[in-house]
């Protein structure tokens, strides 16, 4: 499991397949790439696809493809993860490819009532 805090992101659209950790096809209806730096400094980048109704969320819903992590969810989150990343700063990400509910986006704590 790893943290680090996202720096840039860009956002992709458009259908693709790819093969799962576990051996099955995914079919993803768009993709978000974010990157940024751990807290020891290195460079990180995760892709988080998102999926139709047409593709399951692969069991340990992560994949370690080299350095970088490939992450999913299904599409009808994709509004909330942008909105959180155009929105909010510092945005973290955790990532625990063996273990889908260890994983998500997250902000700092934030004071009650600042008016956003």
């Amino acid at each position: 499991m790893s943290d680090f805090q996202i720096k840039y992101y860009r956002i992709h659209l458009g259908h693709g397949t790819h093969t799962a950790r576990d051996g099955g096809e995914v079919i993803f209806r768009a993709y978000i790439e974010v990157g940024g730096f751990q807290q020891n400094g290195a460079q990180k980048a995760v892709k988080i696809f998102f999926l139709g109704e047409e593709s399951r969320i692969p069991p340990k819903a992560g994949y370690r493809a080299g350095d970088d992590d490939w992450l999913y969810a299904p599409m009808e989150e994709m509004p909330v993860y942008i909105d959180l990343l155009r929105n909010e700063k510092p945005t973290w990400i955790r990532v625990d490819i063996n273990d889908a509910a260890n994983t998500r986006l997250m902000t700092v704590w934030e004071e009650a009532g600042e008016g956003e």
